[in-house]
């Protein structure tokens, strides 16, 4: 949880811990814990791209509303990226919930909680 504050480790703590849980939920090995999942790694990419862009434009706000600088972009560009954004962290959040659920339906059907949190 704390790394969540460590300014470079919260970029890859989230996902590996999402994937080792994914991996021993579904039986796989302590040593196969870290093989790649296709929805951790979809949620994670949304996730980044999404707030990426929403940083960029808030940077941009902020520029435009603290200096005479004037930053011109095409018509309807802000939006477009604002939409955008919006897009990317939507299939995140989808991405997520399908991985939680099944993360669930892995763990109701194990027998021995051991193999998950061993």
């Amino acid at each position: 949880m704390a790394s969540y504050f460590v300014p470079i480790a919260n970029l890859f703590v989230p996902p590996g811990i999402v994937r080792e849980l994914w991996n021993r939920s579904h039986g796989e090995d302590e040593w196969q814990a870290k093989a790649d999942v296709a929805g951790v790694s979809i949620w994670w990419a949304g996730y980044l791209g999404g707030g990426l862009i929403l940083t960029l434009l808030g940077i941009l706000a902020l520029y435009d509303g603290m200096t005479n600088a004037i930053v011109l972009v095409p018509p309807g560009a802000n939006e477009g990226m604002l939409a955008l954004a919006m897009l990317l962290l939507c299939g995140s959040a989808s991405s997520l919930v399908l991985v939680i659920g099944g993360i669930t339906k892995a763990q109701s059907n194990l027998d021995n909680t051991d193999l998950i949190f061993g």
